[in-house]
């Protein structure tokens, strides 16, 4: 039986070599790298498997953002290999891979999380599950937003006022305050905490909301 073909991507020395040595007998590795990037110039590679860590999740998920609209073979299963205290970072990524190795204690379970992945089901601990699904759905809304609203929420995600994100879009106060009203509605956000923290896990912890050149300010920005 010919073994699966994977790639592994893994920043920290220290868990990437103790990963490739628990994976190595259960895949054909065709390549291990530290750097995203270096995975992000090999994705066009017949492949079945990619074992990432955060960082290397967070680049396959701005690129495919980039290729949203373009078709293609499908992509590689992704197992994400965590630290524990990394989990809370990770919830907004979730829905990019099949399967959590948790390396720091369950690389003896490798084997069977890798044969569950790729079969198709799902490798995420239950008690994941909620907070899974409820990011899927706003994941899935994101669409709904206007490139003003989506800016917004980049915003939020960086605990600014609503003072502050009127001065960042250039327009007056109420009308800061009815963008962040529509964002929390149309994403079912319960209040801008929430949404800060939604947003941080979407775009990625420091990283800036996206890019509002060319953005003209319209009424239509602030309706549903």
């Amino acid at each position: 039986m010919t073994a699966p073909s994977a790639f592994i991507v893994i920043g920290a020395r220290p868990a990437r070599d103790d990963i490739c040595r628990a994976a190595e007998p259960h895949l054909a590795l065709k390549g291990v790298f530290a750097a995203p990037s270096t995975l992000i110039e090999r994705l066009a590679d017949p492949i079945d498997l990619i074992i990432a860590d955060l960082d290397a999740l967070r680049s396959i998920a701005r690129w495919q953002r980039q290729r949203s609209t373009s078709r293609g073979r499908e992509s590689p299963a992704v197992i994400l290999a965590l630290a524990d205290e990394e989990l809370r970072d990770a919830l907004g990524l979730l829905h990019l891979c099949r399967g959590i190795l948790f390396w720091q204690r369950d690389l003896d379970k490798i084997g069977r999380l890798i044969v569950i992945t790729l079969e198709g089901y799902s490798g995420v601990p239950p008690d994941l599950l909620p907070d899974l699904i409820t990011d899927r759905v706003r994941i899935s809304l994101i669409d709904r937003l206007t490139p003003t609203e989506r800016y917004t929420l980049g915003l939020l995600g960086q605990a600014l006022s609503n003072r502050s994100i009127a001065r960042s879009l250039s327009v007056p106060e109420p009308v800061a305050k009815s963008l962040v009203r529509t964002v929390l509605t149309k994403l079912r956000l319960r209040n801008r905490t929430e949404a800060a923290v939604f947003a941080v896990r979407w775009y990625g912890p420091g990283s800036p909301p996206p890019d509002n050149a060319n953005l003209p300010f319209s009424p239509e920005h602030v309706t549903s």
